[in-house]
């Protein structure tokens, strides 16, 4: 297949690549954001990377499970998308058989954090040397990085952003290539975020998941707690993420803050991460995110506060409870009379 060059005139060397990694909860609007990144500096939102083996395989049945479309942001199944295919071609991999995500035990993934947050990456590279575990472990990094150099050299940019969420991928990142990583910590509040994840098919597939567990049918506050949990965890990664990367290449966002004033949140992002404004309009390849991305101009932008009205008392109640000093740390106020009614 022949290269292709898709929002640029010549092919770069990409020797210089910058990746924004966005790191949160589902369902906290990563999606939109990194695409308005993406076009405000002149980069490529790549989505979901870690994903990219379940979407190249066109595996329906667990991309569907996450909520997210089966297809590329284009519209084509990535096995078929061009982009896609020539970004392979360009980084050697084959995208269904190569790994880009974590292959350790939950226990493993522990100590791994552990050494890059206190060894650094150099000390954690030469661990690697010898424990196979974390030599695999750095191996789906390497993989990741030939991938944002392959997008970088195939689109002619040198900004990638990430908005794979999970904490665990950004260590594994940040191990192979710490010079390159940017990390936005992206917060949301815990009682849209579970509004938000039981609400219609996600909610299903939160009600399955506990009744393949425990073989009983999950009431409403199972559901709810399951989410709150899931949300909880994935806040407390980032923030633990956050507080081990130095001041530069790290930034705060608040989901309600950028969909108020998304042109200052910008601001902040440009003067932390030293970014140069360029507004380039090019079609979309990202991967994962919601099924209703992309259907809202950025000048329209607006917070989703609809949860107020919609959720039932069950579902607020499990975060507003268990969550209340999590929720109240990271700014949100509690549940006041106007929104329990």
């Amino acid at each position: 297949m022949p290269r292709l060059l898709f929002f640029g005139e010549t092919m770069t060397t990409a020797t210089d690549i910058t990746v924004i990694y966005i790191v949160g909860p589902s369902r906290s609007g990563s999606t939109l954001i990194e695409d308005y990144i993406a076009r405000r500096f002149g980069g490529v939102a790549c989505g979901e990377l870690y994903r990219i083996s379940q979407f190249a395989k066109g595996d329906a049945r667990i991309i569907k499970e996450d909520g997210a479309e089966e297809t590329c942001a284009c519209g084509a199944p990535v096995s078929e998308c061009a982009f896609w295919c020539a970004v392979a071609e360009e980084a050697g991999l084959d995208l269904v058989q190569s790994s880009f995500r974590s292959r350790l035990s939950r226990r493993q993934r522990v100590f791994f954090r552990l050494f890059v947050r206190l060894l650094g990456a150099r000390l954690t590279n030469r661990m690697g040397k010898l424990v196979p575990a974390f030599e695999r472990e750095l191996e789906v990094g390497e993989n990741c990085l030939r991938i944002y150099r392959a997008i970088s050299r195939v689109a002619n940019v040198s900004l990638i952003v990430d908005s794979s969420k999970q904490a665990h991928q950004y260590y594994i990142l940040k191990a192979v290539a710490p010079k390159k990583m940017r990390l936005i910590n992206l917060l949301r509040d815990g009682r849209s975020v579970v509004a938000s994840m039981t609400k219609r098919a996600r909610g299903e597939v939160l009600a399955r998941k506990i009744m393949a567990g425990t073989g009983r049918s999950p009431a409403p506050e199972d559901v709810a707690e399951k989410a709150f949990r899931a949300w909880m965890l994935s806040t407390l990664n980032g923030l633990v993420a956050f507080a081990f990367t130095s001041r530069g290449r790290r930034a705060m966002l608040r989901y309600e803050e950028f969909f108020d004033d998304p042109k200052n949140e910008m601001s902040r992002i440009e003067h932390s991460f030293s970014l140069t404004k360029k507004n380039y309009a090019q079609e979309s390849h990202a991967i994962g995110g919601s099924p209703s991305r992309y259907t809202v101009g950025f000048e329209d932008l607006r917070a989703d506060a609809s949860w107020k009205e919609r959720t039932p008392p069950q579902k607020t109640s499990v975060v507003t409870v268990s969550a209340h000093l999590l929720n109240r740390a990271l700014g949100y106020r509690g549940v006041d009379r106007s929104e329990k009614n």
